[in-house]
């Protein structure tokens, strides 16, 4: 069984951020496991872009090792939705269907979310754009207690070595456009601090209000001949990776971002 909400699009998620998902969410499905017919019905939600189904058919390859086909023992809902408005109507939909397990990755919005929902399903986050210790969701990452648990990506540490690996990439570059939005600005300061120690001047600039105007941005930025590009984390940048691509190349300025 498979069923979609709203405005929803398939994600080009990574698929090892699938495969850590699934190592907190078998524990929740395979204590139950004994339970003879028992369909478990699992709700996956994310704020993504349309792309190849790499990650939903790792995590339903990895629940078929597990025993769990769906249509027999499992039923999945994939939730993608094109604007993190939807998030708490997305939510409620997901509680009134009763699942088992709740799925999120990524964005701190679609945890609050899940958490705004519901006290007492489980929910299995990917927690890439936040702390969720330093925001309550989790007691500590070894013992997280309350209904949620998952993996927690240290966004902030990995913004610095990102922004280290560009100066040594390029030495010669004499400033960093540092592109966020929303969903990443905890990580604007893990930039600021290893811009510091590399005693490399930042220009940060905020985008608002999606789609983006890239271009305005950079223009807004005066970009300029030494420049280089750092997008941190955001499922829009993602969604929109081959223009901003396209654009740095226009711009030929060096350019560093999460993913591939």
């Amino acid at each position: 069984m498979r069923r979609r909400v709203g405005d929803v699009a398939m994600p080009r998620i990574a698929a090892f951020a699938v495969m850590m998902i699934l190592g907190a969410l078998a524990p929740l499905l395979c204590a139950r496991a004994a339970e003879p017919a028992k369909v478990f019905h699992v709700g996956i939600v994310s704020i993504n872009t349309p792309g190849p189904k790499t990650s939903s058919i790792a995590l339903e390859q990895r629940l078929h090792d597990l025993g769990y086909l769906e249509g027999k023992t499992l039923a999945l809902d994939f939730l993608w939705l094109e604007q993190i408005e939807r998030l708490p109507a997305a939510m409620d939909e997901l509680v009134r269907r009763k699942v088992d397990v709740i799925v999120t990755t990524g964005q701190e919005a679609a945890v609050k979310a899940a958490k705004q929902a519901t006290a007492t399903i489980p929910i299995v986050m990917l927690a890439v754009d936040f702390d969720p210790v330093a925001l309550g969701y989790a007691s500590s990452l070894a013992r997280p207690s309350g209904n949620v648990t998952g993996v927690s990506l240290n966004q902030t540490e990995l913004t610095g070595k990102r922004l280290e690996l560009l100066k040594e990439t390029v030495p010669d570059i004499t400033r960093v456009i540092v592109l966020w939005d929303a969903i990443g600005a905890d990580q604007v300061e893990g930039a600021a601090a290893a811009a510091q120690i590399l005693k490399l001047p930042i220009k940060s600039v905020e985008l608002r209000n999606p789609p983006y105007d890239y271009a305005g941005a950079l223009e807004a930025a005066n970009s300029r001949p030494g420049d280089a590009l750092l997008f941190l984390t955001s499922p829009f940048f993602n969604r929109d990776r081959h223009r901003l691509g396209e654009l740095a190349l226009q711009h030929r300025l060096p350019s560093m971002f999460a993913n591939r």
